[in-house]
């Protein structure tokens, strides 16, 4: 039995929760999201100007050693190369270290709460987070990946199953969020029905017996490979995205990964390593939990 400390806010996204947490460690910013009171007011009321700050950082940060780019034309490989020099080859190389935000954003006083929040849409939302290793650390062995796809099965005798067949939920997600090289969140997202609503300690309740039956049960090497085996299917078979996205991915991977996996990232499990994905599941304990419970119906309460 948990003792949960709840803590109520009225009128608060639940998807913005772990951005508060976050930015309550004062490495990540507290939202990311800006309108003309967090642009113009409050950095005027400090004495500070928005736009030569932002030339400040600019000047500070920018740098050719960090940038990647990808370009993706119809065009020669020579036309593109020609193309790219006039364009690119301008920018400074000021030899600039990767940006890191070190340390934990969840201490101990952020941990075993339950978050009473008001969302903007209608509905019952269940999220339940814990801060883990960063699985980018260990993205052939995938252990998020492999963990989200028991938890977040629907099939006879998944979590969902018996929580769809008591009439408690309309969905569940599980996986990895919100991550960075130093730390990560593994989440599972129930969408609730008002009786569902009504019996949230016993959602979390079980929940946590099913990840007990995933510890009793052990890793499975089949289970690895069935999860490989639906991963490459998807990635020899995806539909092709818009040129725009597809290069802001590969881009992005080029920031991440060795240049053999730029193209696939960790889209493709390969290395079946029990350690790590018990690892993983070993963080999944009740001391290391935090929830939010989001509901429409709470406004009034909460706003009092």
């Amino acid at each position: 039995d948990m003792a949960w400390k709840r803590v109520a806010h009225a009128s608060m996204p639940c998807t913005s929760r772990t951005h508060v947490v976050r930015g309550s460690a004062g490495r990540n910013p507290a939202s990311v999201t800006r309108n003309w009171d967090t642009l113009e007011v409050k950095p005027k009321a400090k004495g500070l100007d928005t736009r030569i700050e932002l030339i400040k950082f600019y000047e500070e940060n920018y740098s050719a050693n960090l940038m990647h780019l990808v370009v993706y034309g119809r065009e020669s490989l020579d036309s593109l190369q020609s193309l790219i020099e006039s364009k690119f080859q301008d920018i400074r190389n000021i030899e600039r270290n990767q940006i890191s935000f070190l340390g934990q954003p969840c201490s101990n006083e952020h941990l075993q709460v339950l978050v009473r929040a008001v969302p903007i849409k209608q509905g019952h939302t269940l999220r339940i987070i814990w801060p883990i290793t960063p699985s980018i650390h260990n993205y052939k062995e995938c252990p998020c990946r492999y963990l989200g796809h028991l938890i977040g099965h629907e099939g006879e005798g998944s979590l969902f199953y018996i929580l769809k067949q008591l009439g408690w939920a309309v969905s569940l997600q599980a996986g990895e969020g919100d991550w960075s090289f130093e730390f990560s969140f593994f989440s599972v997202v129930i969408e609730l029905t008002d009786a569902g609503h009504d019996h949230v300690e016993d959602v979390i309740g079980l929940l946590f017996k099913y990840i007990c039956l995933l510890h009793k049960s052990g890793v499975s090497k089949w289970i690895f490979d069935e999860l490989a085996s639906i991963c490459e299917t998807d990635f020899h078979y995806r539909d092709k995205s818009p040129p725009i996205y597809y290069t802001v991915s590969v881009a992005s991977n080029m920031q991440i990964f060795p240049p053999e996996d730029w193209l696939v990232a960790s889209s493709l499990p390969s290395k079946f390593a029990p350690s790590t994905i018990q690892k993983t599941l070993d963080e999944l304990s009740p001391e290391n939990i935090r929830g939010c419970r989001g509901d429409k119906h709470e406004e009034g309460a909460l706003a009092e």
